[in-house]
């Protein structure tokens, strides 16, 4: 159901595009997003730059974790912060 889904929104080769990819600068979540490239564009045709190696190359735009709000999670968000402070109450 998620690859035919997938098709739907992507093209099946990386097309930059269609997507952008961020990542923090820690080495679990720059692997994490590799390995789901990976998944997402198994290497093909003009992306294979090693014919031993079906993984082609993905433009990361790597932000320093302590300086993103976003993926390092350091952004306010009131709904959540009201929602903690609901459960904290049980």
């Amino acid at each position: 159901m998620g690859i035919t889904f997938m098709k739907h929104l992507l093209s099946e080769q990386y097309d930059p595009k269609e997507i952008y990819i961020r990542s923090t600068d820690t080495s679990e979540t720059i692997s994490s997003v590799l390995a789901n490239l990976a998944g997402m564009f198994p290497g093909q045709g003009k992306s294979i730059w090693d014919k031993d190696l079906l993984l082609p190359t993905f433009p990361i735009h790597i932000v320093p974790e302590e300086s993103d709000e976003i993926l390092g999670q350091k952004k306010s968000c009131p709904t959540y912060e009201e929602s903690l402070d609901i459960l904290k109450k049980f």
